[in-house]
């Protein structure tokens, strides 16, 4: 028998089954296809997935990702449209530029 705490995207033991959300990765078992998540809150701890790249996991305000170089900015996580904050581009910008290989600033 598998266990349920353990998320079938990436094995962490953090999947939630009542919530039906791993905070680790963002899956979601309604999820028709993997999608760059929003902002996903750790329930548990103050942390959040890279809401640009989805492959880093951001552990407080201010953290840098490693893979594509977005400050996490709980003002502009909350805006997508908001270029005023930590980076000087919107959040909307910085994952249009992510998925063509363009800088992140």
């Amino acid at each position: 028998m598998a266990n349920e705490n353990v998320c079938p995207r990436c094995g962490r033991m953090n999947y939630d089954p009542e919530i039906d959300i791993c905070p680790d990765c963002g899956w979601r078992a309604d999820a028709e296809e993997p999608v760059i998540p929003e902002v996903r809150q750790d329930l548990y701890l103050d942390k959040c997935i890279c809401p640009v790249c989805g492959k880093t996991e951001l552990l407080m305000e201010g953290s840098v990702c490693k893979v594509c170089g977005w400050c996490n900015d709980p003002v502009q996580n909350g805006d997508p449209d908001e270029e005023c904050g930590q980076n000087e581009m919107s959040l909307r910008q910085a994952r249009e530029a992510y998925s063509k290989g363009q800088k992140v600033r």
